[in-house]
């Protein structure tokens, strides 16, 4: 008992450690970009020593990677829920409850869309794994898969931009408001071809 004891001790030890150096980058992505930060930096602000850091990550952006992945797998988690509900009714709770996430993980998601050091890779890859399946479901009849292709990743891209103003929105409209719009606009897409 005393060493499964030791073992969740440990375990929640590196969790926080890790959280902690995470959140240092985060926080100097708001003034800096990824290539201006150093790991003496990280280690300052987040009041650790080098060697703790080098435990974890080989470099900043190693870590950066990290948190893009934690990013990542929190989407494909989400985008698994609901599998047999219609396109419409999955996308529309898919994307509230990404919204939610966001808003919940706001710092993050600032500083991979700051105008600082802007990074479209995420935002792209997480909006793509919401948004596909109903998109792919919305342009079912595009016989033109170049055309296809075009009108999915304007949609993508728009959402991105939809989002990444909201998120920087001190009135922030709910994430259920804002995902009613942006499935309300790609209906409108839809509809118009």
């Amino acid at each position: 008992a005393i060493i499964i004891y030791n073992m969740v001790k440990n375990n929640k030890r590196v969790a926080l450690t890790k959280k902690l150096i995470k959140n240092s980058l985060i926080e100097l992505l708001e003034d800096k970009s990824i290539q201006d930060i150093t790991i003496t930096e990280i280690c300052a602000n987040a009041e650790i020593n080098r060697s703790t850091f080098y435990a974890y990550y080989s470099s900043p952006y190693d870590l950066m990677a990290s948190i893009k992945q934690d990013i990542i797998s929190d989407t494909l988690t989400l985008a698994e829920t609901h599998p047999d509900f219609s396109p419409k009714k999955r996308l529309t709770i898919l994307l509230t409850n990404h919204l939610d996430y966001i808003s919940s993980h706001i710092k993050e998601f600032m500083a991979f869309s700051s105008d600082v050091g802007e990074d479209f890779a995420l935002p792209a890859e997480t909006m793509e794994i919401i948004l596909t399946p109903y998109l792919d479901a919305a342009f079912i009849d595009e016989q033109d898969l170049v055309r296809k292709e075009s009108i999915k990743t304007f949609c993508i891209f728009g959402t991105i931009g939809i989002v990444k103003k909201w998120i920087k929105d001190q009135d922030r409209a709910s994430g259920k408001e804002l995902s009613d719009k942006i499935i309300e606009l790609i209906d409108d897409i839809a509809s118009a071809r």
